[in-house]
């Protein structure tokens, strides 16, 4: 079962994360470098995309026909802070959408906006949110009733066109999925 193992590109240095577009003709490479590359699924050679765009590049990628989305998980004390930006299908210039967040992770996307979980600085840092920032940037936004006492930590978000889903752990460390109607 399973068939022939197809070599479709060696050399890719260390990849940290793969994700495969939605016309299922390229993957999408975030190497150990913060490095971006796109490969044809067919093999062929790889295109750099954008080059070292952050310091604690954690993964995984979302993507739509224009861009790759991802976090940096750089946490605010830095300076920085931590971010959540795109990175053009095509190659350019790369485009933070939010900065200064604290250890934002495992983003989601829908049409017009990225979900991400979100850390306060201060307080209780087990404490996560969940927040949305539109794909062209902006204002992040809290997503009403996801944490309201419900979410004592948030490991990932999915999204449809209808819900947001979150997935955590409630304040007994019992694991927890819900969703909450856009």
């Amino acid at each position: 079962a399973g068939g022939q193992v197809i070599d479709i590109g060696r050399g890719q240095g260390s990849v940290n994360f793969l994700a495969l577009d939605a016309s299922q003709s390229n993957f999408y490479i975030l190497g150990d470098s913060g490095s971006f590359f796109r490969l044809p699924i067919g093999g062929g050679t790889r295109q750099a995309l954008a080059a070292k765009v952050g310091l604690n590049l954690t993964g995984p990628l979302e993507i739509d026909q224009n861009a790759i989305y991802s976090e940096d998980l750089t946490d605010a004390s830095s300076g920085r802070g931590g971010s959540i930006f795109a990175v053009p299908t095509n190659g350019g210039a790369v485009s933070y959408l939010v900065t200064k967040e604290n250890s934002p992770h495992n983003v989601a996307t829908d049409q017009n906006y990225v979900y991400y979980p979100h850390a306060p600085i201060t307080g209780d840092l087990n404490f996560h949110f969940v927040r949305k920032v539109a794909k062209g940037g902006g204002t992040p936004v809290l997503y009403p009733n996801c944490s309201a006492g419900t979410v004592a930590g948030v490991i990932g978000v999915a999204v449809d066109s209808t819900a947001v889903y979150v997935m955590g752990y409630d304040r007994n460390n019992a694991g927890i999925v819900f969703k909450q109607a856009k």
